[in-house]
């Protein structure tokens, strides 16, 4: 079933909007749908929470239940199908410190297992804190991938960097030029190396080639390296989160083969015209329309903000003729 299935804007394409934390989502729903946009993208749980902390000092702990005023909450299976869920993106769990790992861990289970039982149709995950060595990370999404749910994930991958003209200044866009790869060699074995690697029997020039790699499309490795741990996952999907500057047409070229399900378009990005009204610069234009041959959804992802972004959504929308967009 087509996300947000709308029968009043022919073969435009679906476009999503992401929002705050809110215990009203319905209204928040419908306010959105009204402006124009398909679904939405809401936070599973309130920004401030936190799992109850262990005494005991265990790495692992039930998952405590959630109270009704912490969580996204929908008590009608309709609205399954116009929201998106958002796990919390503080979360690392694959972070140096015990604390920040277990309720990490504990938390990404909670939501997980929170959006299944509202029956959403996809979550959205945070970037990977650690791109080439997110093995909890990787694990955790692995995990509820195989418990017998039909429910989508979405990695977010940082595509391209953010600038540095005037007309760009913060809050920037995310950037996968800073993403940094750890040496194979010095990695936690958490899976065995040929998965790491992708393949191979773990020579040093093998190892080398794999960082090369890493270092020249720091994204693509990352996405790889969570794809190869997940076992290819049919229900395993990548949201690129556009940067103001794009890598070249080389890199661009290599999501055409992924399933990427969603492309994120901050606001950041935006330019304004002559005319005043917001627009992509041509790169970004260009690469959109490849995705939009390929069925993927767009999200626009406020930053300072959510006033205005309905009219990036319509602008969006209009830009494409294509049909409109396949389901999760």
């Amino acid at each position: 079933m087509p996300l947000g299935k709308r029968t009043d804007l022919g073969d435009a394409k679906f476009s999503g909007v992401q929002v705050s934390f809110t215990r009203d989502i319905v209204k928040k729903a419908e306010s959105e749908l009204l402006c124009g946009f398909d679904f939405i993208v809401a936070p599973l749980t309130r920004p401030d929470y936190r799992p109850p902390a262990k005494c005991d000092g265990s790495e692992t702990q039930a998952p405590a239940s959630f109270s009704r005023n912490d969580v996204l909450y929908i008590n009608s299976s309709q609205w399954a199908n116009h929201i998106v869920g958002a796990v919390s993106t503080w979360v690392d769990p694959d972070s140096p410190s015990p604390k920040l790992r277990r309720s990490s861990t504990l938390q990404i289970q909670q939501e997980l297992g929170w959006a299944a039982h509202l029956g959403l149709q996809a979550v959205l995950m945070p970037p990977p804190p650690h791109p080439g060595a997110s093995f909890s990370y990787s694990q955790l999404i692995a995990q509820h991938l195989h418990n017998l749910t039909n429910m989508a994930v979405w990695v977010t991958i940082p595509l391209g960097s953010k600038a540095t003209e005037a007309n760009l200044d913060p809050p920037p866009c995310r950037d996968s030029d800073s993403l940094t790869f750890p040496s194979l060699s010095t990695v936690p074995l958490l899976v065995p190396a040929a998965i790491i690697r992708g393949s191979g029997s773990g020579s040093s020039e093998e190892d080398s080639g794999s960082n090369d790699l890493a270092a020249a499309d720091p994204a693509w490795s990352a996405w790889n390296q969570i794809r190869f741990q997940t076992d290819h996952h049919a229900l395993l999907g990548v949201a690129l989160e556009l940067g103001s500057i794009l890598p070249p047409a080389t890199q661009l070229a290599k999501w055409r083969a992924e399933p990427v399900k969603a492309v994120l378009i901050p606001t950041c990005v935006f330019a304004t015209n002559k005319r005043g009204f917001p627009v992509l610069p041509k790169a970004h234009q260009e690469f959109l329309v490849e995705m939009f041959r390929l069925g993927v959804q767009v999200i626009v992802v406020p930053r300072g903000g959510e006033d205005g972004v309905e009219d990036l959504g319509m602008g969006v929308k209009e830009s494409s003729s294509s049909s409109s967009f396949s389901s999760f």
